[in-house]
């Protein structure tokens, strides 16, 4: 199938501020089962800046055990939260994998 890497250049972006940035690098690499199966052309990342993007997380974080200290401030890293839209696409999709 086909790993996915994303890697923000920030942990987290501070609240209260006005219009901020953040770069994202998506890495996507065949597993060796599938490196030697010529891909598909047609390739779609969507971002999603709707207002549902301001809502809380759907179904439930879980803590990982970890901390982390940024600004000053000590917080609870928890699990992924792309879990649930991982899964949702894929029902959507008719169960292909992403």
């Amino acid at each position: 199938m086909l790993n996915i890497a994303i890697t923000p250049h920030r942990e987290f972006l501070p609240a209260d501020a006005a219009e901020q940035k953040l770069f994202v690098m998506l890495k996507l690499r065949p597993t060796k089962a599938v490196s030697n199966i010529p891909p598909a052309t047609a390739f779609v990342f969507v971002i999603d800046t709707s207002g549902s993007m301001y809502e809380g997380i759907l179904g439930e974080s879980q803590p990982t055990g970890r901390n982390f200290q940024t600004d000053g401030n000590e917080y609870l890293k928890l699990s992924s939260i792309f879990l649930p839209y991982v899964k949702q696409i894929r029902h959507r999709s008719n169960g292909m994998r992403v």
